[in-house]
């Protein structure tokens, strides 16, 4: 650039507090947000209408009660100092009493609490509820009038309910899995009062550990939405003597597939850790209820003529890869 060429000269941007522009919360922030609520709802991409300011809601007041333009409900609490815990359970009164599906926490300082609090919110509601947690900034730029600047701190995005979404199905698996467990062990406690069951509690997963009198040689009952099983699973901490141990009780395939009554899998799994041998159930699982007792059945049965067939094998295994 030619040395005696005059440069644009950037505007400065000052910032200042925002009690600056609004010195009273319910006297001048909430009147200038009625005002200017299409530059909030710019920010947000809502189009967002006043129906009533300082509405009612017992003995409290919402600062604004608005409605998008298909009608949506939508709150907006103003808060000009540091966010509080105060504040935050007026938007969840608020929310819940008035029926809205989008809540706006307005605030000069969000605390990093209060942030991951919006963020949790928009994970476990529903995808047509909504938090944002907005704050207010005064800007003037060089002899221009002092201005509100929105930045949004937190808010709904797909990812987030996605994720929330996600959680939501994780934490009905594991409520159902439990209930599973649970009548499982009732059931087999009836079967076998004074079998391994009787110390066993219900799990949130997949599977539940039966016999672990040694650890790294396990059995385990298996239960997915439309099939179960049992197997023996050989995980001690060394690969070369998981597949010894394997390799001893395959050479006894034949009689431990006449004591079960059924042909295994067998599964060396070379290139991994653990090797397990397997009975499959299939077309039986968690999904129908009805259909439980027979995978109760199946799990007690299996595992009296697994232990009969293996625990005493294996113990020889493990002594003799010691």
């Amino acid at each position: 650039m030619d040395i005696n060429e005059k440069s644009e000269i950037v505007p400065k941007i000052e910032f200042y507090e925002p009690r600056k522009l609004f010195i009273n919360e319910a006297t001048k922030l909430t009147p200038w947000l009625e005002q200017n609520i299409d530059a909030l709802g710019d920010r947000l991409s809502l189009s967002l209408e006043v129906v009533e300011r300082e509405k009612s809601v017992g003995s409290f007041s919402l600062d604004l009660l608005c409605q998008t333009s298909d009608g949506i409900r939508v709150i907006i609490e103003n808060q000009i100092e540091r966010t509080d815990h105060d504040h935050l359970g007026k938007l969840l009164t608020y929310m819940v009493n008035l029926d809205a599906k989008i809540a706006i926490w307005v605030t000069s300082e969000a605390r990093s609490e209060h942030s991951r609090v919006i963020d949790w919110l928009n994970q476990i509601t529903p995808a047509d509820t909504s938090f944002y947690l907005v704050r207010i900034e005064a800007v003037k730029i060089e002899d221009s009038k002092t201005a509100p600047l929105f930045t949004i701190v937190a808010g709904p995005d797909s990812q987030t309910k996605q994720m929330g979404d996600e959680k939501k199905d994780l934490a009905e698996r594991d409520a159902r899995c439990f209930d599973f467990w649970n009548a499982f062990l009732s059931f087999a406690r009836e079967k076998r009062p004074t079998g391994a069951y009787t110390s066993l509690k219900p799990g949130l997963g997949y599977s539940l550990g039966v016999w672990n009198e040694i650890t790294g040689a396990n059995f385990y009952a298996y239960a997915r939405s439309k099939s179960a099983a049992v197997d023996l699973y050989i995980g001690f901490a060394s690969k070369e003597r998981n597949k010894r141990i394997f390799d001893i009780l395959h050479n006894e395939k034949d009689e431990i597939e006449r004591i079960i009554g059924q042909a295994l899998d067998w599964k060396r799994m070379d290139e991994k850790l653990p090797s397990r041998i397997v009975l499959d159930f299939e077309n039986h699982g968690l999904d129908d209820e009805s259909d439980w007792p027979t995978v109760f059945e199946f799990f007690v049965d299996t595992l009296d003529r697994f232990s009969e067939a293996f625990c005493d094998r294996v113990r020889n295994a493990v002594e003799m890869t010691a």
